[in-house]
């Protein structure tokens, strides 16, 4: 199943996906995901939006395992419960309970990893 929500306040469709995506897995505002985000970035001398960055971010709160040859609809069917962030070239999306998540339908998508997040709901 797929769920439309825009996190952006000002409901903005813009390169983004990474602040939404992680506001909707946490419960968290977009604007203190954007300041966590960006503060971190900037710790570490890297773009908030870089794949390299939000790879560590990830990493370093969520176990992390990748899925390189299914979409994000078998990915839902293999995992149907649970809160997950799943990248995917030039993207990352939110699946909660086996619902995408985010401001277009990803499950057609093939996905790199995902990530489990803590419930926080």
């Amino acid at each position: 199943m797929y769920k439309y929500h825009n996190a952006n306040k000002y409901k903005h469709s813009i390169n983004d996906c990474t602040i939404r995506a992680i506001s909707v897995a946490t419960g968290g505002t977009w604007d203190d995901v954007y300041e966590e985000l960006s503060t971190e970035a900037r710790h570490m001398g890297l773009m908030m939006d870089s794949v390299e960055f939000i790879e560590q971010y990830l990493d370093d709160r969520y176990e992390r395992t990748c899925h390189y040859s299914k979409t994000v609809n078998e990915f839902i069917e293999e995992f149907p419960q649970g809160i997950y962030l799943l990248s995917m070239p030039g993207h990352l999306s939110c699946v909660i309970d086996g619902v995408n998540i985010d401001t277009f339908d990803t499950r057609n998508r093939r996905m790199w990893c995902a990530w489990r997040v803590d419930t926080h709901w």
